[in-house]
């Protein structure tokens, strides 16, 4: 890119808005279209494909095009590598083929183009030695004659453009499978690490030991929610309004929180009954039946509440959990405590069966 600055293009698409991808697409066609006219032009779309299935490898293809007909191809296996890798072995294989055919001008069409940006990189990366056959290959070709070019278009994969499509059936129909003691790119084992660490978390997750006796499980879309790193974790993303809204989700959820109940373990002789009146004042009686916090949801009355309409309660109910002084707080005009039929013996019961059963279908 030093070196040739004026001979190397991007030309990235913005993803985002469906009227820029259109106006974008339609120049890539514009260009595809006259590309066939110039003899000494070659388009060449990549495409590169990892399977999920662990005994087998990544894939990589490049097609070749030349006067409006396809003129070549290239399709090789790319060992065990991340979709990028992948995507940049294509691009690798696909413009060392372009030069061999002789041509001034190389438009390569990728739905990858950090890739492409990659292979113009000699920097240290995973897959390097891809991006240094692409630049000693490149600038020998280039510095040859100053009037060479290369463009990387960038074409979204949703879109479904037809020699990409055919690009992209030709690497996901082919299945190669990996032999013993085949090569893996640092990516590859950075992402292996990663969703082994994930892995293990979620399974320990599942015992009591380790995330706490009065841990409170909840549910998004019907099925707990497990921990995990991505997009700012599963837990703080929706409490991330104010520092004080977290503090009380996390007193919450973890049970070491100002009330009678946990008071009850090391003040015993104080008084542990609610200011409504009921007998003791724990987490279950806060969320579910508690006059005090009357603002609450059918979602969050159960024993494993949706967490966004509990995180809601929170917002609706600013006192709970919260270090506020109990004994000065009014009690409300006509607070009559209701009958708690799931609470005690009964309660605990029912509770301990659903979480059995449900933790069972989510192992």
């Amino acid at each position: 890119m030093d070196i040739h600055p004026d001979s190397i293009h991007f030309h990235p698409c913005n993803r985002s808005d469906k009227h820029e991808m259109y106006k974008h697409v339609s120049s890539l066609d514009s260009v595809f279209n006259s590309s066939s006219l110039d003899r000494n032009c070659i388009s060449v779309i990549t495409d590169a494909s990892v399977p999920l299935v662990g005994s087998l490898q990544a894939v990589s293809a490049a097609h070749l095009y030349r006067g409006g007909r396809q003129v070549s191809h290239a399709k090789q296996a790319s060992g065990r590598a991340s979709s990028t890798d992948a995507e940049l072995y294509s691009i690798r294989i696909g413009i060392a083929k372009a030069i061999s055919l002789q041509c001034d001008h190389i438009i390569l069409i990728t739905d990858c183009l950090p890739a492409a940006k990659l292979a113009v990189d000699p920097s240290i990366h995973s897959s390097q030695s891809q991006s240094i056959q692409v630049c000693r290959l490149l600038s020998d070709w280039l510095s040859a004659k100053p009037s060479r070019s290369i463009d990387f278009w960038d074409v979204p994969s949703k879109w479904r453009w037809k020699p990409h499509l055919r690009v992209h059936n030709d690497v996901t129909s082919t299945r190669i499978h990996t032999p013993s003691h085949t090569g893996a790119t640092l990516d590859f084992l950075r992402r292996k690490a990663t969703n082994d660490c994930q892995k293990s978390w979620e399974t320990t997750f599942w015992k009591k030991k380790y995330r706490g006796n009065g841990f409170l499980l909840s549910k998004k879309n019907r099925k707990f929610i497990i921990p995990t790193y991505v997009k700012g974790g599963t837990w703080l993303p929706l409490a991330n309004e104010s520092p004080q809204l977290c503090a009380r989700m996390t007193r919450a959820i973890l049970n070491h929180a100002l009330i009678r109940a946990y008071r009850e373990r090391f003040f015993p002789l104080e008084q542990i009954s609610c200011r409504c009146g009921h007998r003791l004042e724990t987490r279950h009686h806060i969320l579910n039946y508690c006059p005090l916090y009357p603002i609450r949801t059918q979602w969050v009355q159960c024993a494993f509440p949706q967490y966004e309409f509990f995180v809601e309660f929170l917002k609706k109910n600013p006192a709970a959990f919260a270090f506020t002084n109990h004994d000065t707080r009014p009690l409300p005009l006509q607070a009559p405590v209701p009958a708690e039929p799931n609470e005690g013996e009964l309660y605990s019961f029912i509770s301990s069966l659903l979480f059995s059963f449900e933790s069972d279908l989510c192992v």
